[in-house]
């Protein structure tokens, strides 16, 4: 989809929004965040094998045009390839908001775009798919960036950050599934950094 960022894009966007952070003028009594979200098709190949390669090529254009759908036109959108895609939030909150609270506000608009992604991707012509997602994320907010550099390195570690927490997710569903459980993925979002009791 030309809409979405490609992973150079993403990477490129990422520390535009780095930099905005870092010299943005806060508004009294807020703060701001930036949030990199990794969104993982859960079991794709099987996708594939099933029903052939151009139902999965149906499933990722549908994924992304829900995240399109989803997503403010603001919020960086991504589909690095593969059944992996990203998404940039900036995300304003009261200035002495929980972490738990912000997590909370973080999760609802994530949740609002994975339910968005499954309803889009649940009927590809007549075949009913049931999708479910890795998700995690990590969060930068402006205090963090006072004494760095917005560089190869913090870029890197912020993407791979993200990246970990969506695997983490992974690694909950697989757990849960062994016990003869499933956890929806809109009850696995990671945060990195973050434990989970499950």
């Amino acid at each position: 989809n030309p809409l979405l960022d490609t992973r150079g894009s993403m990477t490129n966007r990422l520390r535009e929004h780095l930099h905005l952070l870092q010299y943005i003028d806060t508004k009294p009594g807020k703060r701001n965040c930036l949030v990199k979200v990794a969104f993982d098709l859960d079991d794709f190949r099987t996708v594939n094998n099933k029903h052939g390669h151009l139902t999965g090529d149906e499933v990722l254009k549908k994924t992304g045009q829900a995240m399109l759908k989803s997503l403010r036109p603001e919020d960086g959108k991504a589909h690095y390839g593969g059944d992996e895609f990203g998404a940039l939030l900036m995300v304003e909150v009261d200035k002495d908001t929980a972490q738990e609270e912000i997590d909370e506000q973080i999760k609802g608009i994530i949740q609002r775009t994975i339910t968005k992604i499954k309803d889009e991707v649940s009927s590809i012509g007549d075949i009913k798919i049931t999708q479910e997602l890795s998700v995690g994320y990590s969060l930068v907010e402006k205090e963090e960036l006072q004494d760095r550099e917005v560089d190869d390195t913090l870029i890197t570690e912020i993407l791979s950050n993200a990246d970990a927490a969506a695997k983490s997710s992974k690694i909950i569903r697989i757990a849960e599934e062994n016990r003869g459980h499933g956890k929806k993925s809109e009850q696995r979002i990671v945060r990195f950094g973050q434990m989970l009791d499950y």
